[in-house]
């Protein structure tokens, strides 16, 4: 009972004290600056320290080894899907594009001729099986040179915005491109 007393006897003179020591009348108005309300862009600048990555990423390697002739986009550049982006040097491939096709031409011939001479039973099925053969395998070898040579250029896969290159002209391809 006596702390209860004790406790409201303290609330009272809190109450009273705060009562009394408050300015008889009325306060002064508190100064306000107002301006018109106008109606225009907004920017909000954030400044921070740190690095972003993206989320995807792309790396292009070449599927062939071979000097870089030439680049063809800027760091941060956009382009497109399907754009050329890195030429490697041809010389080699085109040589060897163009030995096939000639062996590919002589095949065919060499073909045609077995082909009119098994017709006329003077040649074995034998001579023209192999005939046929070596055609198939000459236009297999034309065909896989001619991928080859089409492959010395490598194209933007998808359409983005490119971060690094960390390759130059005259090196030796194998990391080209990263976006």
């Amino acid at each position: 009972m006596l702390r209860r007393t004790l406790v409201l006897l303290m609330l009272v003179l809190a109450i009273g004290s705060t009562a009394l020591s408050a300015p008889q009348g009325k306060r002064p108005p508190m100064p306000v600056e107002t301006a018109p309300l106008r109606l225009g862009p907004k920017t909000i600048e954030l400044r921070a320290v740190g690095s972003i990555k993206a989320n995807e990423a792309v790396t292009i390697r070449p599927e062939l080894a071979g000097r870089i002739q030439g680049i063809h986009f800027e760091e941060g550049e956009k382009v497109k899907q399907g754009a050329r982006l890195i030429t490697l040097d041809s010389d080699e491939y085109q040589a060897r594009l163009d030995q096939s096709t000639a062996d590919a031409r002589l095949a065919k011939l060499n073909f045609n001729r077995a082909r009119d001479i098994y017709q006329k039973k003077l040649a074995s099925k034998q001579d023209y099986d192999e005939a046929q053969a070596k055609l198939k395998a000459a236009e297999a070898s034309q065909e896989l040179d001619r991928v080859r040579l089409k492959k010395t250029t490598l194209r933007a896969p998808l359409a983005r915005k490119t971060n690094f290159r960390w390759s130059r002209a005259s090196s030796n391809a194998s990391l080209a491109w990263r976006s």
